[in-house]
C-alpha cells in the first residue's frame, strides 16, 4: 500500500509538474506571439517615421539658409568698407560673424543633402564641365584658409588633364572639394603641407583628385567610420566616438576620433560622388602620417 501510495503521488506530481511547465511554455508563446506582432506594428511605422525626420530636417534647414544667408551678407558687406570705416575691433568681431555663419551655413547644405539622400530624391544638374578649371575655382575659394593655417600648397596638373570634360553637379560637386580640402585644413597641424593632384586614366576615360596632407593621419577602422553614417557620442573627458555597425553579424562598434568630430561631411561626400558614377575612399600610412582623400570619375559621355 505504502509503494502505492507513493507511486500514486510521484505520478499526480510529475502531472502536475508537466501541466505546469506546458501552461508557461505556451504563456512565454503567447506572449512572445505579442511581443513580435508589437515589433512588426513598430518595424512597420519605422519608414513613415523616418521620412516625417527627413522632412522635418529639410523644412528646417531651408528655413534656416535665408537669415544665415542675409547675416554672411552683411557681415560681408561690412568687412568691405560699404557701410564707412570701421574699428579693428569691429573688423575683427564682423570677421568672426562671416566665418562662423559661413559654417553653419555649410552644415546645413549638408543637413538639406542628407535629407534629400535619405528621401532618395536628390537629383543632379549635370553638364559637362573642365575639371581642372573646376578644380582651380574652389582652390582659389579656399587659399586664405590655407594661409591663415600657415600651410603649404602644392598643386600639380597631369599631362594630358587639362582639358578633359566631366558631366557634374557643380553645387553638389564643390561641396564635395570644399569638404576635402577644409578637412586638410582642420587636421594639419601649423607649417605642414597640402597637395592637390589631378590625373587621367586615359584607357579607361577617367579622371581623379587627389587631396592629400602630413596631418595626424587615420587608422583603418577610422577610415571605415567615416564612410559610414553615424552616430556622434562625446565622453566627459571630450573623446569623440562614433557607433557604426560593423559588417560581420551586424554588430555595433565604437571607434575613436580623439577629441576632433569627424561629422557626416565624409558619408555624404561618397553619397554625391556615387551619384557621379564615381569612386571616393581615402588612405593613410596611420598616425602622424597624413591622409589622402581620392575621388575617381568618368569622362564626359560622348569623350
Amino acid at each position: 500500500m505504502m509503494i502505492n501510495i507513493t507511486l500514486i503521488i510521484l505520478i499526480v506530481t510529475s502531472l502536475a509538474l508537466l501541466a505546469y511547465g506546458i501552461y508557461r511554455k505556451r504563456r512565454h508563446e503567447s506572449r512572445l506571439l505579442a511581443l513580435t506582432k508589437e515589433m512588426d506594428a513598430l518595424n512597420g511605422r519605422l519608414p513613415a517615421m523616418e521620412q516625417q525626420k527627413s522632412e522635418f530636417v529639410a523644412i528646417v534647414s531651408h528655413q534656416l539658409r535665408a537669415p544665415l544667408t542675409t547675416i554672411k551678407g552683411y557681415a560681408s558687406m561690412i568687412l568691405e568698407g560699404s557701410f564707412g570705416t570701421i574699428s579693428s575691433e569691429i573688423r575683427d568681431a564682423a570677421n568672426k560673424l562671416y566665418l562662423s555663419s559661413e559654417k553653419i551655413i555649410a552644415l546645413v547644405e549638408n543637413l538639406i543633402t542628407m535629407s534629400q539622400i535619405e528621401q532618395g530624391k536628390m537629383e543632379l544638374s549635370l553638364r559637362p564641365q573642365n575639371f581642372v578649371d573646376f578644380i582651380k575655382s574652389v582652390l582659389t575659394n579656399t587659399e586664405s584658409k590655407i594661409k591663415e593655417a600657415e600651410l603649404t600648397l602644392s598643386f600639380t596638373i597631369e599631362e594630358g588633364s587639362e582639358s578633359v570634360l566631366i558631366d557634374m553637379d557643380e553645387k553638389k560637386l564643390r561641396q564635395v572639394v570644399l569638404h576635402l580640402l577644409e578637412n586638410a585644413i582642420l587636421y594639419t597641424p601649423a607649417h605642414g603641407t597640402m597637395k592637390v593632384a589631378v590625373s587621367t586614366n586615359q584607357e579607361e576615360k577617367r579622371i581623379r583628385l587627389a587631396v592629400s596632407d602630413s596631418g595626424i593621419g587615420m587608422t583603418d577602422e577610422q577610415i571605415k567610420a567615416l564612410f559610414e553614417r553615424f552616430d556622434l557620442a562625446v565622453s566627459r573627458e571630450g573623446e569623440i566616438s562614433s557607433r557604426v555597425n560593423h559588417p560581420e553579424g551586424n554588430k555595433v562598434k565604437t571607434v575613436s576620433f580623439g577629441n576632433k568630430a569627424p561629422g557626416i561631411g565624409t558619408y555624404i561626400a561618397k553619397k554625391i560622388v556615387h551619384t557621379h558614377h564615381g569612386d571616393f575612399w581615402a588612405e593613410s600610412g596611420g598616425a602622424n602620417n597624413g591622409t589622402t582623400f581620392i575621388v575617381d570619375l568618368p569622362f564626359a559621355k560622348g569623350i
